[in-house]
């Protein structure tokens, strides 16, 4: 899984498209890209796009209401109905809960506490040996913003990436889908360890290896199924 895509449950138009996006995952959002009134349509039509979805295609997720709107508690029983593979959780509130008014000065560029929570947030997926994602990248037209916050993320270890628009799609399966150099490479780390059993440091191509190499290359390998 390296990416997920956020699709409006209350548009007939966009849920069909959503696996054309070509997206890993993709979440039917019930949440803040819906309006008011239309919250209880787009219950039933996320319920009604669960039970006629090609399961073969993108895992379907669902992002409930927040649980100060009322709204939660009939969210979960109506979309659970369909086995969606995943509830996402609502956002926070709003500025009461977090005390700033943006992220950062642009997209792409965090404050220091945004840096520190998305920190956390890698450090607490690494801890719990689940996969982290990243958040999504705002600027729709800003291809190379995009791009270049998806390597940074990866190079800190996220394993994928939520998008808000298909066309930021294949730019984040480009960046997080490990090349034929990486595999290559984390194979060859596999092998050395495995020919070495209880050896705690080795050396390959003239550089010192050690466990987190190996941790490393068992990850790259396992994104490739192989």
């Amino acid at each position: 899984m390296r990416s997920f895509l956020f699709v409006p449950a209350d548009s007939e138009r966009k849920l069909a498209k959503g696996p054309a996006s070509g997206a890993d995952g993709l979440i039917l959002d019930l949440e803040d890209s819906v309006a008011t009134d239309r919250k209880k349509v787009a219950r039933g039509m996320a319920l009604a796009y669960l039970n006629g979805a090609d399961r073969s295609g993108p895992k379907l997720y669902v992002r409930v209401n927040a649980l100060d709107t009322g709204l939660t508690l009939a969210d979960l029983a109506t979309v659970m109905q369909g086995r969606p593979d995943g509830i996402v959780f609502p956002k926070c509130v709003g500025q009461a809960d977090l005390g700033a008014l943006a992220k950062g000065p642009a997209p792409g560029v965090y404050d220091d506490t945004f840096k520190l929570a998305r920190t956390v947030n890698l450090m607490a997926s690494v801890a719990a040996g689940v996969t982290a994602y990243d958040t999504v990248y705002p600027d729709i037209r800003n291809v190379e913003g995009l791009r270049a916050e998806a390597h940074d993320a990866r190079r800190m270890g996220y394993g994928g990436k939520i998008a808000i628009h298909p066309d930021q799609v294949a730019i984040i399966h480009e960046i997080f889908t490990p090349t034929d150099t990486e595999i290559d490479w984390a194979r060859r780390v596999i092998a050395t360890f495995e020919g070495n059993p209880g050896a705690g440091v080795l050396t390959m191509d003239g550089k010192m290896l050690d466990k987190p190499h190996l941790v490393l290359a068992r990850r790259l390998v396992s994104r490739t199924g192989g």
